[in-house]
């Protein structure tokens, strides 16, 4: 399986560690990029270019940024925040949860390819205790 979280950090820190740091605003980062707002970035299922993650992301971006870490994080979490990346995927055989609302709440299906379907996401901040089935 990718590490659609992993390919996507690498593609943007490469594309956008270029740009003159502090960046104010979307513009600041169109010249770093190799083919401009047409750059495309591709990690398993997920492609989009540099046009299409500004439309994105645009309100939810905490401009300027100081360096190209803070501002992969910053694209980085909004994907996840959006759904449009899930920050841990694990398979449902490797672990066990409660039945409490709290566990519903942060456990969601994942259409995955794999033959059983049976990824969930579990919230980075949690953690499971207890054996897998």
């Amino acid at each position: 399986m990718v590490d659609v979280e992993a390919e996507l950090r690498e593609q943007f820190t490469k594309a956008f560690e270029g740009a003159d740091y502090p960046v104010t605003n979307q513009m600041d980062l169109v010249p770093a990029l190799p083919d401009g707002p047409m750059t495309k970035f591709e990690a398993g299922d997920v492609s989009f270019t540099a046009m299409e993650l500004a439309t994105k992301l645009g309100s939810d971006q905490a401009f300027p940024y100081k360096d190209v870490g803070d501002l992969v994080d910053e694209i980085i979490d909004g994907l996840q925040d959006r759904g449009d990346i899930w920050p841990i995927l694990l398979r449902h055989s490797e672990i066990s949860f409660g039945d409490s609302p709290e566990w519903r709440h942060h456990a969601k299906p994942l259409e995955a390819e794999n033959p059983r379907n049976r990824y969930i996401r579990i919230a980075e901040s949690h953690t499971l205790a207890g054996g897998g089935q």
